[in-house]
Protein backbone atom coordinates (compact mmCIF):
# COMPACT_ATOMS: atom_id res chain seq x y z
CA UNK A 1 0.00 0.00 0.00
CA UNK A 2 2.96 2.24 0.95
CA UNK A 3 4.41 1.78 -2.21
CA UNK A 4 1.09 2.40 -4.54
CA UNK A 5 0.66 5.59 -2.45
CA UNK A 6 4.19 6.85 -3.46
CA UNK A 7 3.40 5.77 -7.29
CA UNK A 8 0.03 7.68 -7.23
CA UNK A 9 1.75 10.84 -5.53
CA UNK A 10 4.86 10.52 -7.78
CA UNK A 11 1.93 10.98 -10.36
CA UNK A 12 0.25 13.11 -9.47
CA UNK A 13 3.09 15.87 -8.95
CA UNK A 14 4.16 15.00 -12.55
CA UNK A 15 0.67 15.66 -13.96
CA UNK A 16 0.61 19.12 -11.92
CA UNK A 17 4.25 19.72 -13.46
CA UNK A 18 3.17 19.24 -16.99
CA UNK A 19 0.11 21.02 -16.15
CA UNK A 20 2.30 24.44 -14.73
CA UNK A 21 4.46 24.07 -18.20
CA UNK A 22 1.47 24.13 -20.49
CA UNK A 23 1.92 27.36 -22.11
CA UNK A 24 -0.95 30.00 -22.62
CA UNK A 25 -1.60 31.67 -25.34
CA UNK A 26 -1.80 35.57 -24.56
CA UNK A 27 -3.42 37.83 -27.71
CA UNK A 28 -4.10 41.49 -27.59
CA UNK A 29 -6.67 42.68 -30.43
CA UNK A 30 -4.72 42.99 -33.05
CA UNK A 31 -2.80 39.94 -32.68
CA UNK A 32 -6.09 38.28 -32.43
CA UNK A 33 -7.10 39.60 -35.95
CA UNK A 34 -3.73 39.57 -37.39
CA UNK A 35 -4.37 35.78 -36.66
CA UNK A 36 -7.58 35.11 -38.07
CA UNK A 37 -6.21 36.87 -41.31
CA UNK A 38 -3.91 33.93 -41.76
CA UNK A 39 -6.47 31.43 -40.35
CA UNK A 40 -9.85 32.33 -41.84
CA UNK A 41 -10.76 29.86 -44.83
CA UNK A 42 -12.89 32.44 -46.37
CA UNK A 43 -9.90 35.25 -46.88
CA UNK A 44 -7.80 32.12 -48.21
CA UNK A 45 -10.35 31.40 -51.31
CA UNK A 46 -10.43 35.13 -52.17
CA UNK A 47 -7.12 35.28 -52.45
CA UNK A 48 -6.55 32.02 -54.47
CA UNK A 49 -9.71 34.15 -56.22
CA UNK A 50 -6.90 37.40 -56.75
CA UNK A 51 -5.03 34.91 -57.97
CA UNK A 52 -6.83 33.47 -60.56
CA UNK A 53 -7.66 37.25 -61.77
CA UNK A 54 -4.10 37.82 -62.15
CA UNK A 55 -3.64 34.75 -64.38
CA UNK A 56 -6.71 35.84 -66.02
CA UNK A 57 -4.78 38.93 -67.42
CA UNK A 58 -2.08 36.86 -68.89
CA UNK A 59 -4.33 34.68 -70.36
CA UNK A 60 -5.94 37.87 -71.96
CA UNK A 61 -2.65 39.52 -73.19
CA UNK A 62 -1.65 36.12 -74.45
CA UNK A 63 -4.23 36.80 -77.50
CA UNK A 64 -2.18 39.39 -78.72
CA UNK A 65 0.83 37.65 -78.85
CA UNK A 66 1.82 34.85 -81.96
CA UNK A 67 0.38 31.39 -82.24
CA UNK A 68 2.91 29.01 -83.45
CA UNK A 69 1.44 25.82 -84.56
CA UNK A 70 3.58 22.69 -85.71
CA UNK A 71 1.71 19.62 -87.49
CA UNK A 72 1.76 16.74 -89.69
CA UNK A 73 -0.16 13.79 -91.52
CA UNK A 74 0.04 10.63 -92.63
CA UNK A 75 -2.31 9.19 -95.15
CA UNK A 76 -2.40 5.91 -97.02
CA UNK A 77 -4.81 5.65 -99.89
CA UNK A 78 -5.81 2.12 -100.78
CA UNK A 79 -7.27 3.83 -103.88
CA UNK A 80 -5.15 6.70 -105.42
CA UNK A 81 -6.05 10.02 -105.59
CA UNK A 82 -7.88 10.89 -108.12
CA UNK A 83 -7.77 14.03 -110.61
CA UNK A 84 -10.58 15.32 -113.45
CA UNK A 85 -8.92 16.43 -116.91
CA UNK A 86 -9.75 17.36 -119.98
CA UNK A 87 -10.29 14.03 -122.33
CA UNK A 88 -7.75 15.96 -125.56
CA UNK A 89 -5.45 15.97 -122.88
CA UNK A 90 -4.94 12.03 -122.40
CA UNK A 91 -5.74 10.65 -126.24
CA UNK A 92 -9.40 10.20 -124.93
CA UNK A 93 -12.89 11.73 -126.75
CA UNK A 94 -14.81 11.58 -123.51
CA UNK A 95 -14.93 15.33 -122.20
CA UNK A 96 -13.45 14.94 -119.19
CA UNK A 97 -11.62 11.71 -117.81
CA UNK A 98 -10.24 11.14 -114.41
CA UNK A 99 -6.46 9.83 -113.87
CA UNK A 100 -5.06 8.46 -110.57
CA UNK A 101 -2.19 10.30 -109.23
CA UNK A 102 0.19 10.17 -106.50
CA UNK A 103 1.75 7.57 -104.46
CA UNK A 104 -0.12 5.18 -102.04
CA UNK A 105 1.49 7.18 -99.12
CA UNK A 106 1.36 10.68 -98.49
CA UNK A 107 3.17 12.39 -95.74
CA UNK A 108 3.18 16.25 -94.65
CA UNK A 109 4.42 18.55 -92.03
CA UNK A 110 3.89 22.18 -91.10
CA UNK A 111 4.71 24.87 -89.09
CA UNK A 112 1.96 27.61 -88.80
CA UNK A 113 2.36 31.55 -87.63
CA UNK A 114 -0.69 33.69 -86.58
CA UNK A 115 0.13 37.21 -85.08
CA UNK A 116 -2.73 39.50 -84.20
CA UNK A 117 -2.20 43.02 -85.78
CA UNK A 118 -5.86 44.62 -85.07
CA UNK A 119 -8.11 42.98 -83.29
CA UNK A 120 -10.27 45.44 -80.49
CA UNK A 121 -12.35 42.30 -78.75
CA UNK A 122 -9.13 41.09 -77.93
CA UNK A 123 -7.70 44.54 -76.25
CA UNK A 124 -11.57 45.20 -74.60
CA UNK A 125 -10.82 41.62 -73.46
CA UNK A 126 -7.50 42.60 -71.47
CA UNK A 127 -9.34 45.61 -69.90
CA UNK A 128 -12.41 43.61 -68.54
CA UNK A 129 -9.67 40.96 -67.41
CA UNK A 130 -8.01 44.12 -65.61
CA UNK A 131 -11.41 45.36 -64.26
CA UNK A 132 -12.18 41.83 -62.80
CA UNK A 133 -9.14 41.83 -61.39
CA UNK A 134 -9.74 45.32 -59.20
CA UNK A 135 -13.32 44.17 -58.32
CA UNK A 136 -11.68 41.04 -56.88
CA UNK A 137 -9.27 43.11 -54.89
CA UNK A 138 -11.90 44.93 -53.51
CA UNK A 139 -13.92 41.92 -52.40
CA UNK A 140 -10.88 40.81 -50.58
CA UNK A 141 -10.44 43.87 -48.88
CA UNK A 142 -14.54 44.11 -47.68
CA UNK A 143 -14.36 40.39 -46.81
CA UNK A 144 -11.11 41.31 -44.62
CA UNK A 145 -12.91 44.40 -43.14
CA UNK A 146 -16.13 42.29 -41.98
CA UNK A 147 -13.25 39.76 -40.29
CA UNK A 148 -11.48 42.47 -38.60
CA UNK A 149 -15.50 44.07 -37.15
CA UNK A 150 -16.53 40.17 -36.70
CA UNK A 151 -13.40 39.24 -34.11
CA UNK A 152 -13.46 42.67 -32.72
CA UNK A 153 -16.71 42.08 -31.69
CA UNK A 154 -15.89 39.22 -30.60
CA UNK A 155 -12.70 39.64 -28.92
CA UNK A 156 -14.64 42.77 -26.88
CA UNK A 157 -17.60 40.67 -25.92
CA UNK A 158 -15.26 37.94 -24.04
CA UNK A 159 -13.72 40.82 -22.24
CA UNK A 160 -17.29 42.29 -21.00
CA UNK A 161 -18.07 39.09 -19.82
CA UNK A 162 -15.04 38.51 -18.32
CA UNK A 163 -15.04 42.02 -16.45
CA UNK A 164 -18.56 41.43 -15.81
CA UNK A 165 -17.82 38.39 -14.11
CA UNK A 166 -14.85 39.87 -12.06
CA UNK A 167 -17.37 42.69 -10.62
CA UNK A 168 -20.25 40.12 -9.60
CA UNK A 169 -17.14 38.40 -7.39
CA UNK A 170 -16.09 41.67 -5.70
CA UNK A 171 -19.78 42.52 -5.03
CA UNK A 172 -20.05 38.12 -3.71
CA UNK A 173 -17.05 39.08 -1.37
CA UNK A 174 -18.96 42.07 0.09
CA UNK A 175 -22.01 39.82 0.26
CA UNK A 176 -20.32 37.13 2.52
CA UNK A 177 -18.79 39.70 4.45
CA UNK A 178 -22.03 41.31 4.69
CA UNK A 179 -23.51 37.77 5.69
CA UNK A 180 -20.84 37.24 8.37
CA UNK A 181 -21.61 40.45 9.84
CA UNK A 182 -25.41 39.87 9.85
CA UNK A 183 -25.41 36.53 11.73
CA UNK A 184 -23.45 37.61 14.51
CA UNK A 185 -25.14 41.10 15.37
CA UNK A 186 -28.68 38.78 14.97
CA UNK A 187 -26.42 36.43 17.50
CA UNK A 188 -25.68 38.98 19.76
CA UNK A 189 -29.03 40.28 19.79
CA UNK A 190 -28.13 43.50 17.69
CA UNK A 191 -30.06 42.69 14.36
CA UNK A 192 -32.77 41.52 12.71
CA UNK A 193 -33.43 38.11 11.06
CA UNK A 194 -34.61 39.27 8.02
CA UNK A 195 -30.80 41.01 7.90
CA UNK A 196 -29.53 37.62 7.82
CA UNK A 197 -32.11 36.55 5.43
CA UNK A 198 -31.62 39.19 2.80
CA UNK A 199 -27.91 39.15 3.12
CA UNK A 200 -28.11 34.99 2.49
CA UNK A 201 -30.25 35.70 -0.74
CA UNK A 202 -28.13 38.28 -2.79
CA UNK A 203 -25.03 35.73 -1.86
CA UNK A 204 -27.19 33.04 -3.52
CA UNK A 205 -28.47 34.93 -6.59
CA UNK A 206 -24.90 36.45 -7.36
CA UNK A 207 -23.43 32.79 -6.84
CA UNK A 208 -26.11 31.63 -9.53
CA UNK A 209 -25.36 34.67 -11.65
CA UNK A 210 -21.74 34.24 -11.48
CA UNK A 211 -22.03 30.74 -12.86
CA UNK A 212 -24.56 31.69 -15.54
CA UNK A 213 -21.69 34.45 -16.73
CA UNK A 214 -19.00 31.46 -16.44
CA UNK A 215 -20.71 29.28 -18.76
CA UNK A 216 -21.44 32.16 -21.00
CA UNK A 217 -17.77 33.08 -20.74
CA UNK A 218 -16.59 29.78 -22.26
CA UNK A 219 -19.17 29.64 -25.07
CA UNK A 220 -18.11 33.01 -26.30
CA UNK A 221 -14.10 32.11 -25.84
CA UNK A 222 -14.95 28.89 -27.60
CA UNK A 223 -16.79 31.02 -30.40
CA UNK A 224 -14.09 33.64 -30.04
CA UNK A 225 -11.23 31.09 -30.42
CA UNK A 226 -13.03 29.45 -33.73
CA UNK A 227 -13.52 33.19 -35.65
CA UNK A 228 -9.32 33.61 -35.00
CA UNK A 229 -8.54 29.70 -36.60
CA UNK A 230 -7.85 28.11 -32.75
CA UNK A 231 -8.82 24.93 -31.44
CA UNK A 232 -11.08 24.52 -28.39
CA UNK A 233 -8.18 23.17 -26.24
CA UNK A 234 -6.12 25.56 -26.61
CA UNK A 235 -5.64 27.76 -23.77
CA UNK A 236 -6.31 31.70 -24.89
CA UNK A 237 -5.85 34.72 -22.46
CA UNK A 238 -6.63 38.00 -23.89
CA UNK A 239 -4.64 40.69 -22.43
CA UNK A 240 -6.52 43.98 -23.44
CA UNK A 241 -9.20 45.38 -21.39
CA UNK A 242 -12.40 47.54 -21.75
CA UNK A 243 -11.26 51.07 -21.58
CA UNK A 244 -12.89 54.62 -22.10
CA UNK A 245 -12.40 55.80 -25.79
CA UNK A 246 -13.16 59.54 -26.88
CA UNK A 247 -15.05 60.21 -29.93
CA UNK A 248 -12.78 60.37 -33.19
CA UNK A 249 -13.97 62.98 -35.48
CA UNK A 250 -14.59 60.73 -38.60
CA UNK A 251 -15.47 62.67 -41.87
CA UNK A 252 -18.29 61.28 -44.33
CA UNK A 253 -16.15 62.40 -46.94
CA UNK A 254 -13.92 59.37 -46.37
CA UNK A 255 -17.23 56.94 -47.35
CA UNK A 256 -15.28 56.87 -50.76
CA UNK A 257 -12.52 54.46 -49.30
CA UNK A 258 -15.07 51.96 -48.79
CA UNK A 259 -14.53 48.72 -50.72
CA UNK A 260 -17.89 47.80 -51.16
CA UNK A 261 -18.45 51.62 -52.79
CA UNK A 262 -15.04 50.66 -55.10
CA UNK A 263 -16.05 47.67 -56.46
CA UNK A 264 -19.54 48.64 -57.27
CA UNK A 265 -17.66 51.57 -59.30
CA UNK A 266 -15.26 49.14 -60.97
CA UNK A 267 -18.16 46.67 -61.89
CA UNK A 268 -19.68 49.79 -63.77
CA UNK A 269 -16.49 50.38 -65.92
CA UNK A 270 -16.37 46.83 -66.15
CA UNK A 271 -19.92 46.60 -67.46
CA UNK A 272 -18.99 49.89 -69.87
CA UNK A 273 -16.05 48.17 -71.13
CA UNK A 274 -18.44 44.84 -71.63
CA UNK A 275 -20.71 47.18 -74.21
CA UNK A 276 -17.77 48.25 -75.95
CA UNK A 277 -16.82 44.79 -76.32
CA UNK A 278 -19.88 43.67 -77.88
CA UNK A 279 -19.50 46.96 -80.68
CA UNK A 280 -16.26 46.24 -80.86
CA UNK A 281 -17.31 42.78 -82.71
CA UNK A 282 -18.58 44.62 -85.57
CA UNK A 283 -15.05 45.75 -86.30
CA UNK A 284 -12.59 43.81 -88.69
CA UNK A 285 -9.80 41.71 -87.55
CA UNK A 286 -5.93 42.09 -89.30
CA UNK A 287 -3.57 39.10 -88.66
CA UNK A 288 -0.13 38.47 -90.36
CA UNK A 289 -0.11 34.65 -91.29
CA UNK A 290 2.88 32.31 -92.57
CA UNK A 291 3.47 28.37 -93.03
CA UNK A 292 6.03 26.53 -93.70
CA UNK A 293 5.40 22.82 -95.13
CA UNK A 294 6.98 19.88 -96.37
CA UNK A 295 5.46 17.03 -98.03
CA UNK A 296 6.13 13.88 -100.21
CA UNK A 297 4.33 11.10 -101.79
CA UNK A 298 5.48 7.49 -102.43
CA UNK A 299 4.55 4.07 -102.65
CA UNK A 300 6.82 2.89 -100.30
CA UNK A 301 8.73 3.62 -96.92
CA UNK A 302 12.12 4.09 -98.35
CA UNK A 303 12.46 7.43 -96.95
CA UNK A 304 15.94 7.99 -97.81
CA UNK A 305 14.58 8.08 -101.39
CA UNK A 306 11.60 10.83 -100.61
CA UNK A 307 12.07 13.65 -102.52
CA UNK A 308 10.33 16.89 -99.73
CA UNK A 309 9.66 19.62 -101.47
CA UNK A 310 8.68 22.33 -99.27
CA UNK A 311 6.03 25.41 -99.54
CA UNK A 312 6.37 28.72 -97.86
CA UNK A 313 4.29 32.09 -97.61
CA UNK A 314 3.55 34.65 -95.28
CA UNK A 315 1.13 36.92 -95.50
CA UNK A 316 -2.19 39.43 -94.00
CA UNK A 317 -5.48 37.81 -93.47
CA UNK A 318 -8.30 40.53 -93.01
CA UNK A 319 -11.69 38.87 -91.32
CA UNK A 320 -14.75 41.44 -91.65
CA UNK A 321 -17.75 40.33 -89.72
CA UNK A 322 -20.45 40.57 -92.09
CA UNK A 323 -23.62 38.63 -90.38
CA UNK A 324 -24.12 36.53 -87.70
CA UNK A 325 -27.38 36.20 -87.22
CA UNK A 326 -28.06 39.71 -85.23
CA UNK A 327 -25.88 37.67 -82.55
CA UNK A 328 -23.53 40.85 -81.89
CA UNK A 329 -26.44 43.35 -81.52
CA UNK A 330 -28.30 41.25 -78.82
CA UNK A 331 -25.03 40.96 -76.63
CA UNK A 332 -24.81 44.56 -77.65
CA UNK A 333 -28.38 45.18 -75.88
CA UNK A 334 -27.89 43.23 -73.17
CA UNK A 335 -24.54 44.80 -72.03
CA UNK A 336 -26.47 48.00 -72.01
CA UNK A 337 -29.17 46.51 -69.33
CA UNK A 338 -26.20 45.48 -67.16
CA UNK A 339 -24.33 48.83 -67.53
CA UNK A 340 -27.98 50.47 -66.10
CA UNK A 341 -28.27 47.51 -63.80
CA UNK A 342 -24.84 48.78 -62.96
CA UNK A 343 -25.38 51.93 -62.07
CA UNK A 344 -28.69 51.54 -60.80
CA UNK A 345 -27.23 49.41 -58.38
CA UNK A 346 -24.19 51.75 -57.57
CA UNK A 347 -26.86 55.25 -56.74
CA UNK A 348 -28.43 52.85 -54.69
CA UNK A 349 -25.38 51.59 -52.68
CA UNK A 350 -24.40 55.14 -52.23
CA UNK A 351 -27.65 56.08 -50.42
CA UNK A 352 -27.51 52.66 -48.38
CA UNK A 353 -24.09 54.06 -47.34
CA UNK A 354 -24.94 57.68 -46.52
CA UNK A 355 -28.10 56.22 -44.00
CA UNK A 356 -25.65 53.59 -42.94
CA UNK A 357 -22.63 56.33 -41.89
CA UNK A 358 -25.25 58.61 -40.27
CA UNK A 359 -27.05 56.51 -38.33
CA UNK A 360 -23.53 54.68 -36.77
CA UNK A 361 -23.15 58.55 -35.74
CA UNK A 362 -26.09 58.88 -33.96
CA UNK A 363 -25.32 55.72 -32.32
CA UNK A 364 -21.99 56.95 -31.31
CA UNK A 365 -23.12 59.89 -30.18
CA UNK A 366 -25.87 58.34 -28.12
CA UNK A 367 -23.31 55.66 -26.63
CA UNK A 368 -20.74 58.44 -25.46
CA UNK A 369 -23.79 60.54 -23.83
CA UNK A 370 -24.54 57.08 -22.19
CA UNK A 371 -21.30 56.50 -20.63
CA UNK A 372 -20.83 59.93 -19.74
CA UNK A 373 -24.09 59.78 -17.74
CA UNK A 374 -23.18 56.12 -16.47
CA UNK A 375 -19.86 57.83 -15.28
CA UNK A 376 -21.45 60.77 -12.98
CA UNK A 377 -24.03 57.84 -11.71
CA UNK A 378 -21.02 55.72 -10.75
CA UNK A 379 -19.33 58.95 -8.87
CA UNK A 380 -22.36 59.21 -6.79
CA UNK A 381 -23.05 56.10 -6.14
CA UNK A 382 -19.88 55.59 -5.03
CA UNK A 383 -19.68 58.33 -3.07
CA UNK A 384 -23.14 57.51 -1.35
CA UNK A 385 -21.79 53.81 -1.03
CA UNK A 386 -18.74 55.46 1.32
CA UNK A 387 -21.47 57.73 3.00
CA UNK A 388 -24.02 54.98 4.29
CA UNK A 389 -20.72 52.82 5.00
CA UNK A 390 -19.58 55.01 7.48
CA UNK A 391 -22.65 55.98 9.08
CA UNK A 392 -23.03 52.10 9.33
CA UNK A 393 -19.84 51.22 11.07
CA UNK A 394 -20.66 54.49 13.67
CA UNK A 395 -24.08 52.91 14.17
CA UNK A 396 -26.42 55.55 12.23
CA UNK A 397 -27.41 53.68 9.32
CA UNK A 398 -28.72 49.88 8.96
CA UNK A 399 -27.40 46.89 7.18
CA UNK A 400 -30.74 46.90 4.78
CA UNK A 401 -29.22 50.49 3.99
CA UNK A 402 -25.82 49.49 3.21
CA UNK A 403 -26.68 46.59 1.12
CA UNK A 404 -29.29 48.95 -0.91
CA UNK A 405 -26.35 51.19 -1.30
CA UNK A 406 -23.86 48.54 -2.46
CA UNK A 407 -26.38 47.22 -4.93
CA UNK A 408 -26.68 50.60 -6.42
CA UNK A 409 -22.85 50.77 -6.53
CA UNK A 410 -22.49 47.56 -8.19
CA UNK A 411 -25.24 48.07 -10.54
CA UNK A 412 -23.36 51.82 -11.64
CA UNK A 413 -20.23 49.92 -12.48
CA UNK A 414 -21.72 47.02 -14.30
CA UNK A 415 -23.55 50.36 -16.33
CA UNK A 416 -20.12 52.21 -16.89
CA UNK A 417 -18.88 48.65 -18.04
CA UNK A 418 -21.48 48.36 -20.61
CA UNK A 419 -21.44 51.71 -21.55
CA UNK A 420 -17.70 51.23 -23.01
CA UNK A 421 -18.07 48.43 -24.74
CA UNK A 422 -20.85 49.69 -26.44
CA UNK A 423 -19.38 53.11 -27.36
CA UNK A 424 -16.08 50.40 -28.53
CA UNK A 425 -18.81 48.37 -30.51
CA UNK A 426 -19.93 52.18 -32.40
CA UNK A 427 -17.01 53.47 -33.44
CA UNK A 428 -15.82 49.89 -34.69
CA UNK A 429 -19.02 49.51 -36.78
CA UNK A 430 -18.39 53.89 -37.77
CA UNK A 431 -15.21 53.39 -39.06
CA UNK A 432 -16.70 49.95 -40.76
CA UNK A 433 -19.29 52.39 -42.39
CA UNK A 434 -16.26 54.65 -43.41
CA UNK A 435 -14.26 52.21 -44.78
CA UNK A 436 -11.65 52.55 -42.49
CA UNK A 437 -11.39 49.93 -40.63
Amino acid sequence: MKNIHNILSGLLLLGLGYSGQAQRLELNLNEAIELAKKNNKELMVQKLENSLAEQAIKESKGHLLPTISAGGTYTHFIDRAVIFMPGSFVGSESPVVDVAVGGRNAWSAAINLNQPILSEVTRKQIKSAKLNALVTKEQSKDLESILVLDVAKAYYEVLLIEETILLHRQSLERNIYALKDAKQLFEQGKGLKIDTVRSAIATDNLTTEISYLENLYQIALIQFKHKIGLSDTEELVLTDRLISVNQKDFQISEKEKRSDLQQQQWIVELSKNGLEKSQAQRLPVLSLVGSYQLQAQSDDMDFAQYNWPKTTYVGLQLNVPVFNGGRTNYQAVQAKLKLQQAKTSLQDLEEKVDIEIRSKQVRLEGANDRLEMHHRTFSAAELHYNMVKQRYQEGLSSRLELTDADLQLSQAKLNVLGSVYEVSISQLELQKALGLL
